[in-house]
Parts: C-alpha cells; structure tokens; sequence
C-alpha cells in the first residue's frame, strides 16, 4: 500500500525547549536534523529538516519573521528556507551568533501560557506554506506551541517523549486528549520514559516504540586517560553532591595526582563548597554545548553518573572513552563510601581499549528515524483512480433509525417518504442493534424511488461501528475486531460514526490506526453532534490516511433526514457505490440541534421511543 506514496518532502522537527538554553532534548534534534542531511548528501532519500523552537536571540527572530512574511506572500519555500541567516547556531548557545549547522531554525518567541496570537498565526503559515509532509514533535505535552503544532497539523505527526515533565496545562484531561489523538506514532528513547508516558496518560495509553535519542559516536582522542574524575550533575542533586565531595576526599587525599570536575551539562547548579584542603582540586564546571563537555571529556580518566543523571551524559562519556561508574538510588555503594571509592579506582585503573563502544553517529539516527516515519506513512490509504463521474447524480443520508431503534419512533415508510420529500435519492438505514427496520425500508424502496442500504450501528465492548450491505443482524457487545469479522463475513461494508464524539462511548483512536486496513468509509460529518470540533477532528483523521468520507444525518426524528447528505455519482452495487462515495461532496443543511432533540425528547416522553435496551444503559443517544 506504501509503495504508491511519495517520497516525504520536507520534516518540521518541533522541540518545546528554548534552543539558546542547555538541553539534552535541543541536541538530540540538532543530531538527527544533521543526520538527515548526511544521508541526503551521501544521495539516500531523506527529508529535509526544518526546526522550529523558541529563540531569545533578537537577530534570529528577526530573520524568522521576514522569512515567514516571505512565505505568506507567497514566495518559494525552497529559497526562503535556504536563507543563510536561518541556519541555525549551536543547541546551547546563548549568544548564537554563528551558524553551526545547514539546516534551518525558524526561531519563534517562548509561550508563557496559552501561545500568543502571534504565535499561533506563525505557526499556521509555516505547516501551511512550508511544504511540510510530516511533523515531528519533541515533548509534545511540554508547552503550548508544541501542543498548538499537534492539534493543528492536519497531517502525520510523529512525537518523541524523552521524559521531560510536562507544564501544568498539560494535565488537563481534555487538552491532554486531543494532543494524544493527534499523534500517530509515540516515539521513546528508554525503558524509563515508557513507563513514564504510561503513567503520565494512564488509561489512555498509547503503543510506544524505542528508538535512540542520541548520536554522539567518538569524537574525540585521549579520553579514559586523564587524572580527572568527571561528575555528572542531576537536577536537584545539590544535598549529593555535597555529600560526594565529603566521601571522595579520602581517595584524593590517597592520589595527589588526582582531581574532580563536577560538570553541568543542562541547567545552572549552585557552586559545591569545597573543604580548604581539597581547594583547586575539586572545581564546578558548565558545559551547555557538546564542544565544551568534550573539551572536559577529554582529560578524563572515569566518570561518574549520580543518581538522575541525564542518559546522553553518560553516552557523551562511552563515546569519549571514559570508563564509567553508575551509582543508582538502590545501589549499595550509594550508601557505602569506601565502595564507592573502590569502584571509581578500578574505573580508573581501566583500559581504553577494553571498552565496548558502539554508539550511532548522526547518519544513523536518523536512518533510525525514516524507518519510524515509513512505518506511519505506511498507514495511508491509497485507493483504485475512480473513472469518469456518472452523469446521473445521487445524494445520499448515511446514518438514520427508524422506530425499531429502541431511541426512534419512526416509521419506516414516513422515513422514506420524507427522504424522498427533501431530495434525498438514497439512504443507509442504520438502526441501533438492529436491521429489521433497514429490512423493512429496502422492501417499500421500489415504491418510493429511494435506494436503500440495509445497515445496522452495533454498539461493540469498544464503541459504535456501522456494518453497510448487510444481510442478517450482527448481535451487540462484541469486540471491536469481533464485529468488523462479522460485517466483513456478509460482504458488508464497515463505516466508523460519529467516531471523535466524546461525550459518548467511541473506539480509542488508538484502536482506529489499528483497524484502518478494516475501515471502508469513515464519517466526517454527522449533523447531530453538539460540538463541531468532533466532526473537524474526524475530518482531519480521514485526510491524514485518506480514508473515504461519509456524512450522516443520524436523524432520530424525521425531521432531521438529510441535513448531512452526500452527493455523488449513481452507484449499482457496494463496490460501485464505495468509488462513487470516493468521488462524493459532503452536503451540510443543519438544522437547529435543539429542535431535533427536542422532538426526540418529547417521543421519548409520550413514549413513543421505546425502552432502554440493556446494552444501551449508561450510552443514551
């Protein structure tokens, strides 16, 4: 099915986290939009990455903003994104005055709360008129501006979740929803941030696949040989580091030889007193770009992660050739200093050459990295060219009940008479559970002109789905694959409802990437859901796979027949009628939502609707 799709133009890489600031998500973006580079320059089919993060430097956001005025005036994206004062300068730099690789960064001010107008009209010219094919997301819960790029691309996202925590908006269960529905593919770089991104989404979980998260392959001679003991910093670490200071001066006392250098990588720490007899032997170093943390890597002789350290500290330290002494909170020598001090003389003592290092470089990162956005790309549906319209036209409601829905009163022939009285040349008949109205329906067609689909909204353990071209009734409470083999069993056709309707029982989107081979038609457009936000949330999921879009009516009352219709070309039978359903253009005469419920109340009420079946309690309509 892939292999009809093209190649991906252009990648926008988004990461929440200030690029003039220290951060080891910042570096891991640089290494893949540089690796992506390489294999486009060693002639293998890459994207070509575009980074967008947040930049105090003033002369970056000056050229960000002339080079997205050029793009909304419609100027060529390729020239504009060539620009040299785009490229982007060092993750970590905070003066960013040079360049330091050939890809872009369009620079965008840092959210404080809720993205600015600003802000958010930026971002839409640059998915817009930037010839984006995919997005990637770094941190995508982090703040807003990655958060706004997840719920707005209409296209493929692919987010990666390093396990940074996430703001306080964040947490809010509808806005954590949508940005989840919007990623089609999670991306974790360690056992840890998986059980992370579980805990932090709990029942609403998503599949996450491990891939790596840095590229620091050797870079440097001389390390492992130096008399210098490198302490990695955590955040938070200050109470532990005081206390390692106190617990490694017995070994400095024992080596004169021997000093510590405790290196911040990301973040500011406070300075470490140090006893007057270790002074200048023990020092406190910053070290925000992988140029500075190598200069210091390079007289190590071992190093040593505290507990919380970050992993690229110690992957910068395996590519360098340091012997490393990992100390986790369960350990023992975290409580025993001696054998801690034992431990960092063995690493001391060890051979460079004993050392297994295999690290990936840049290339292969993001080698790692297509191969994750072929994976999703995959997903596309590519359908048969449909032939020429026909010349007869059809317009068709794809989702009404009758009164053998347990939540409808209405007759079948009243269906169809009104049907035909507001123009609708074809219906799909789908009642709750049930296809004995559909049954009933396809019997009186003939005498009202009216094609008739016979159909049936099942409500499975997972959410509703909508079997077409059916021939016997598909009994309820199955599983969500269970019925989709029922309504393939009778050649049926599976047309997924109302499918982002939070407020009642839907199939987890999870669950619909899962099935979307299954899937034949997918509505977009039902004239009954409270919010429309729901109806563009299904019309975006459908143009991101190019799934077949269908509108219904999902008229309870008569009164409601065909304000969502489709108009396409005649159809003869389910193949003919899902390429002319293709070709079709969804129609949308809303009525007011009130009013139609309203009446569905009062049969409700007078007791014209019948009694809530079992399987219905607790998901009224």
């Amino acid at each position: 099915m892939a292999a009809d799709v093209p190649p991906v133009r252009r990648l926008l890489i988004a990461t929440p986290h200030a690029w003039h600031l220290p951060h080891p998500v910042n570096e891991h973006v640089a290494d893949l939009a540089d690796g992506l580079l390489a294999l486009r320059e060693a002639g293998i089919d890459a994207p070509l990455p575009v980074v967008i993060a947040p930049l105090a430097v003033a002369s970056a956001r000056r050229a960000a903003r002339s080079a997205l005025r050029d793009l909304a005036r419609g100027a060529s994206s390729e020239e504009v994104l060539a620009a040299p004062e785009l490229h982007a300068p060092a993750a970590g730099d905070r003066q960013a005055a040079d360049a330091a690789h050939d890809w872009p960064l369009v620079a965008l001010p840092q959210p404080v709360g809720p993205a600015s107008v600003g802000l958010r009209a930026a971002l839409r010219v640059l998915l817009t008129s930037a010839d984006v094919d995919l997005v990637h997301v770094h941190d995508p819960l982090h703040n807003d501006l990655v958060r706004f790029v997840t719920r707005t691309w209409a296209g493929l996202t692919v987010a990666t979740f390093h396990g940074t925590p996430v703001t306080a908006g964040a947490g809010v269960p509808p806005v954590r929803e949508r940005v989840v529905d919007g990623i089609d593919r999670w991306l974790v770089g360690s056992a840890g941030a998986r059980a992370t991104l579980d805990a932090l989404l709990g029942e609403r979980g998503v599949p996450a696949h491990l891939v790596p998260t840095s590229a620091v392959a050797t870079r440097i001679q001389g390390g492992g040989t130096g008399p210098v003991l490198v302490v990695g910093r955590a955040d938070g670490d200050d109470a532990v580091v005081r206390d390692l200071v106190r617990d490694l001066a017995p070994l400095l006392e024992e080596r004169p030889e021997l000093s510590v250098t405790i290196l911040a990588r990301w973040g500011t720490h406070h300075r470490v007193p140090v006893p007057r007899a270790l002074r200048g032997r023990i020092q406190s170093i910053e070290a925000p770009t992988r140029e500075q943390a190598d200069a210091v890597l390079a007289g190590a002789g071992a190093f040593l992660a505290l507990p919380g350290a970050h992993p690229r500290g110690l992957e910068e330290a395996r590519a360098a050739r340091v012997p490393i002494v990992v100390v986790d909170d369960g350990d023992d020598v975290a409580r025993d200093p001696a054998a801690l001090r034992a431990r960092i003389g063995d690493a001391l003592g060890a051979s460079v050459g004993e050392l297994a290092v295999d690290l990936p470089d840049a290339a292969a990162l993001a080698t790692a990295h297509i191969a994750e956005y072929a994976a999703v790309r995959d997903r596309i549906h590519v359908h048969i060219a449909p032939p020429a319209a026909s010349a007869k036209n059809c317009v068709i409601d794809l989702h009404m009940h009758t009164s053998h829905s347990w939540d409808c009163a209405t007759d079948p022939a009243a269906l169809l008479h009104v049907a035909r009285e507001v123009g609708l040349t074809a219906v799909a008949v789908t009642d709750h559970n049930e296809i004995s109205g559909a049954l009933a329906c396809a019997e009186l067609a003939e005498e009202y002109g009216i094609q008739v689909i016979v159909g049936e909204e099942v409500m499975t353990a997972q959410g509703e789905v909508i079997g077409l071209f059916l021939n016997e009734r598909i009994e309820p409470g199955l599983t969500w694959h269970e019925t989709i083999e029922r309504i393939h069993a009778q050649d049926g056709l599976v047309y997924v409802p109302h499918p982002f309707d939070r407020l009642h029982t839907i199939p987890d989107v999870n669950l619909l990437r899962d099935t979307l081979d299954e899937i034949d038609a997918f509505e977009t457009y039902n004239a009954r859901l409270p919010f429309d936000q729901y109806n563009r949330d299904a019309e975006r999921f459908a143009r991101k796979y190019n799934l077949v879009e269908g509108a219904g009516s999902d008229a309870h009352v008569v009164q409601g027949l065909g304000t969502a219709a489709v108009h396409m070309p005649a159809w003869d039978d389910k193949e003919s009628f899902l390429v002319a359903l293709g070709q079709g253009e969804i129609l949308k005469r809303p009525k007011s939502l009130l009013y139609l419920q309203g009446l569905k109340w009062v049969n409700d009420l007078t007791g014209r609707s019948k009694k809530l079946p079992p399987e219905a309690v607790g998901r009224e309509r």
